[in-house]
């Protein structure tokens, strides 16, 4: 909280209050501003009551000076409380107009006109304008009254104030000035409130009740709520009735009596001790200083408190200040007239009434505003959201034992001991500093399930491998959202395959994108956090509904909860493509321009495994044949089919020519063609030989060998056929189209990779657990009925992790060139999905071939909801957010692991 305008206006009131309040005390008191005492935490809730009696006080000596004297109040009160009912306090306002009558007087103008006559006799003629005017004259009344009543009895109201007055208003116009009768609506405003703080004698007896579950701080409880409530709804009553006889005023100047005594600045309660400042007593004796006490020393804490015999001395003081005012305003106003001293004495006290509840308002606020600051002090810097995380990522550290801490979610691709082909994750956006993996309850699942997914509307890819569940528990306040990324980077001659989606169930996988990484790549994905309503909410919002709109709910619920299982897939290529290849494993790892050319063929040709693949006779054991021969054969059948493949692309060129040069006019210009650059009829040509191929493949392509990825040939769904022949020509480029992505100059931040050596390293395996598999896809429904019965602040919701519309992608064009980053739309995506599902169906045999050794991680994401800001949820509503959170993830990671809080616990 910087200092605002309020804190200004009150340390103002309190430097001038403090003159009076000295005055008013004895000499050998030393009442300072509170915040400059040390104080003890229950001496917050002390000033917040003297705050509340002051104010209580204060408007009583008001309603005094109005007519609402002590009998009248304790009357009310008494009839209130018997029967039940409301009182409520109105100020009623009307006016009139009545024509009176009609008069003409001639009014002579004060400018004489000489005309000089000359000749014999010299004359001057004087003249004079004399004009008539016709006035009409008004009889104007207006009054006002203040009154109580109960419930909606009206008619049963008891003035405690009344004003009348009438006068005689002159018009040159017949047009009234006035309405004939004009009646402005009742303001009302509601005191039950300040009758029921007050005991039999009529003395102020507010208390906070510090027991109540809604007393969070000196500030924030039901009790000061309901004072401060009422409080502004009576400033708005004095306001609202200050400026209607304010009004009344300003638009009948002539008819004030005295204008040069009827300055409304002078009617300011100025001199009049307002007795709600924050005070405490500094006293210079104590024989313990207060930064020495602790709560060790089981000592009573000296009360820096003012005592209430103080109050009383100050509630004096400004009856003595009101009444001094009052009688001043008597001498100014007479006592008949428009105005007369009685209005000016219901101005002053209206204004002042309005003064005291805004200091008193100003005043409450400030007793959280010394807890704001203290709080500052202590840890000597406004706590954000992003500092909390920090600090949740040490408690983890200081709670959980070593084998249970929450793990950063930042993994190597890598097979056995070779060195990684790249790095994974998912991370947070740091404002302003560099963005570092989540972190999150993670298990290993030690199964020989398997799992699959969809490659094409007929074919699944079944994979098996490590699986990892993770939990991420996420933290909002207020309406700040933490941003996160998945991000994902490729060394120099590697590759892998990353798959994103949701789990379908317990072995369905549900890819929504897909992309190959290769060659330093690096890839930045916005995921978008959505919150799912909490049970207790859902619950809540359908109880109400006919039971066909509850199961609708219902269902649609429970698809909202699959989707809160976010899982990405790893495949790794190199080892699918041995196995894909009948290699033996590790065979590709150093065969860089191999593996290169497979790929090429795999995505840009869609050239069958089957062709590729090393096969031996079937009286030779595989396993009996060396490596380096296996490799070697299929070397071999990549060169035949780039052979074969430059054959039929320089045949496609040959075509493409003889058909441009038929195409072409019998005779033409030599001039022309020279100038365009083009073959003359008679067959020379103004380029090259080389230029005029390279021209005709640019200008016209080939048709079969440059397909688009998301068109599969027929050859390659068939894996069977040998030979190709080249297809008809098509107007289609050799090179690769031109992506049609934006352009941008900063790439994205390359993935740090960890000190984590390998995934299998740091997670919880299923074994250390519980006996029983751990089925995914309950997870969500477990969660759930555990967030209802446990989660008492109603805070947790369930997340469902989305990809963002917008990816960016970073590619190394050449070794000597630098990184060109690209935007990512929709059509570039689904073309990345394209060509990463082209190359699984050469890799899977169009699903026919296990992937044995991807590396599925499952995140199941829920955010911990905090209705304000970190500092405010702390001060405010005096709730420690480490002490939720912990609780939140400790659900998580019971529910994860399958096993009790002392388990996890040091």
């Amino acid at each position: 909280m910087s200092k605002t305008i309020n804190d200004l206006v009150i340390s103002k009131k309190v430097e001038d209050g403090l003159t009076i309040v000295r005055r008013v005390l004895e000499q050998n008191r030393n009442p300072v501003v509170a915040s400059d005492v040390e104080h003890a935490y229950s001496d917050k809730f002390l000033l917040a009551e003297f705050l509340t009696a002051g104010a209580c006080g204060s408007l009583i000596n008001v309603f005094n000076n109005l007519g609402l004297d002590s009998s009248h109040l304790n009357t009310l009160h008494t009839q209130s409380k018997e029967k039940k009912a409301r009182a409520t306090l109105r100020f009623h306002l009307s006016q009139g107009c009545q024509f009176s009558k009609e008069e003409t007087r001639e009014v002579e103008d004060p400018t004489t006109h000489v005309t000089e006559v000359s000749g014999a006799i010299n004359l001057s003629v004087k003249n004079k304008t004399i004009t008539k005017i016709k006035e009409y004259f008004w009889n104007y009344n207006m009054k006002y009254t203040i009154s109580t009543y109960l419930g909606t009895d009206v008619e049963s109201a008891v003035v405690v104030l009344s004003s009348e007055k009438t006068a005689e208003l002159k018009t040159r116009s017949k047009d009234a000035p006035h309405p004939a009768t004009s009646s402005k609506d009742p303001i009302d405003v509601d005191i039950t409130w300040l009758l029921q703080q007050l005991n039999e004698e009529q003395q102020v007896c507010f208390s906070i009740d510090r027991s109540s579950a809604k007393c969070h701080t000196p500030r924030r409880n039901s009790d000061i709520d309901a004072s401060l409530d009422f409080f502004q709804h009576f400033q708005r009553w004095c306001d609202s009735c200050e400026s209607a006889v304010r009004d009344v005023w300003s638009t009948n100047e002539p008819l004030q009596t005295n204008p040069t005594k009827c300055d409304l600045k002078m009617i300011e309660p100025k001199g009049v001790i307002v007795p709600v400042l924050p005070l405490f007593e500094k006293k210079e004796n104590d024989t313990k200083d207060m930064k020495q006490i602790t709560a060790a020393d089981n000592v009573s804490v000296p009360s820096v408190m003012l005592p209430r015999t103080d109050l009383q001395a100050l509630l004096r003081e400004q009856e003595r200040g009101l009444a001094e005012r009052l009688t001043s305003l008597s001498k100014t106003y007479p006592a008949n007239g428009f105005p007369n001293s009685q209005d000016a004495s219901t101005l002053l006290l209206l204004s002042y009434t309005t003064d005291l509840c805004s200091t008193y308002g100003m005043s409450i606020e400030f007793v959280e505003k010394m807890i704001y600051d203290q709080l500052v002090k202590a840890v000597g810097k406004v706590v954000t959201a992003d500092d909390f995380s920090e600090y949740m990522l040490y408690h983890n550290r200081k709670v959980f034992k070593d084998v249970y801490q929450p793990q950063a979610l930042s993994y190597p691709v890598r097979t056995s001991d070779h060195a990684p082909e790249g790095f994974f994750g998912i991370e947070r956006v740091k404002e302003g500093g560099i963005d570092e993996p989540v972190t999150t309850i993670v298990r290993k699942i030690e199964s020989d399930a398997k799992m699959k997914f969809a490659l094409t509307a007929a074919s699944n890819v079944t994979f098996g491998g490590n699986r990892f569940v993770h939990s991420l528990i996420n933290h909002r306040f207020s309406s700040h959202v933490h941003r996160h990324n998945f991000v994902a980077s490729t060394r120099q001659f590697s590759s892998y395959i990353v798959l994103l989606g949701r789990i379908g169930g317990n072995e369905l996988f549900l890819p929504s994108s897909a992309f190959i990484l290769k060659n330093k790549d690096a890839i930045t994905i916005p995921l978008m956090l959505e919150e799912v309503p909490s049970p207790k909410q859902f619950k809540s919002a359908i109880q109400s509904l006919s039971p066909e709109q509850q199961q609708f709910a219902k269902s649609y619920r429970s698809m909202q909860l699959e989707s809160t299982l976010f899982g990405l897939c790893v495949i790794q290529i190199k080892p699918q493509l041995e196995r894909v290849l009948n290699l033996n494993p590790g065979a590709l790892q150093k065969e860089i321009a191999l593996t290169q050319d497979l790929m090429d063929l795999f995505i840009k040709y869609q050239i069958a495994s089957d062709l590729l693949s090393y096969e031996c006779d079937m009286f030779t054991d595989p396993d009996d044949v060396p490596g380096s021969e296996k490799i070697s054969a299929v070397k071999k059948r990549v060169a035949e089919i780039q052979e074969m493949l430059k054959a039929a692309k320089e045949e496609e060129i040959e075509n493409e020519k003889l058909e441009a040069k038929a195409a072409r006019p019998l005779y033409s210009s030599s001039s022309s063609s020279r100038s365009s650059g083009s073959c003359s009829s008679e067959g020379s040509c103004d380029y090259e030989d080389d230029e005029c191929s390279m021209q005709s493949v640019e200008c016209l392509g080939l048709g079969f060998f440059n397909q688009s990825s998301t068109r599969r040939s027929e050859v390659s769904r068939q894996g069977s056929r040998s030979s190709f022949t080249a297809a008809p020509a098509a107007k289609s480029s050799l090179l690769p189209t031109p992506s049609s992505s934006k352009k941008v100059v900063a790439p994205p931040k390359p993935v740090k990779p960890t000190e984590r050596i390998s995934s299998s390293e740091t997670a919880v395996t299923a074994s250390q657990g519980t006996d029983l598999e751990l089925d995914v896809s309950k997870i969500p429904t477990i969660l759930e009925k555990r967030f209802e019965s446990e989660d008492s602040d109603d805070a947790l919701r369930p997340t469902i992790i989305k990809t963002g519309e917008t990816w960016t992608k970073s590619s190394l064009p050449g070794l000597l060139k630098k990184p060109e980053s690209t935007i990512l739309g929709e059509e570039d995506q689904k073309g990345l999905k394209s060509s990463a599902f082209d190359l699984l169906d050469a890799l899977t045999r169009s699903g026919a071939l296990e992937v044995p050794d991807a590396d599925l991680h499952v995140v199941v994401a829920t955010t911990h909801c905090f209705d304000k800001t970190l500092m405010d949820t702390v001060v405010k509503d005096n709730i420690n957010p480490i002490e939720k959170l912990e609780k939140s993830t400790l659900i998580a990671a019971t529910t994860i692991h399958g096993v009790s809080d002392a388990t996890l616990l040091k």
